[in-house]
């Protein structure tokens, strides 16, 4: 902060600390597009599918695409509430 003020002193630093943002992962075996599911229901859920970097061997490590796919983030931060902790955990649990 001591340098920003050195260097712009007439400017306020944008600083974006209200929220950390975090995820928790788990994998889901056998159903495709399972975060598309979630989704329907307003869960802001998401994977790694489709950005597999080109240079990964897939041939040589074939699992890995079956994680990039299925392995299933949620947010947990901490302005997440009980309620949309309850609410993601039906959700999952309902669309098993």
């Amino acid at each position: 902060m001591k340098e920003w003020k050195q260097k712009y002193p007439k400017d306020e630093p944008i600083v974006w600390a209200a929220q950390g943002y975090a995820v928790t992962q788990f994998f889901v075996e056998g159903l495709k597009d399972f975060h598309l599911l979630l989704r329907a229901k307003g869960i802001p859920a998401s994977t790694w599918g489709g950005v597999i970097h080109p240079d990964l061997p897939l041939e040589e490590f074939p699992e890995s695409r079956a994680l990039y796919d299925g392995l299933i983030y949620l947010p947990v931060h901490q302005s997440l509430s009980v309620q949309e902790m309850d609410t993601m955990g039906r959700a999952v649990r309902d669309s098993l």
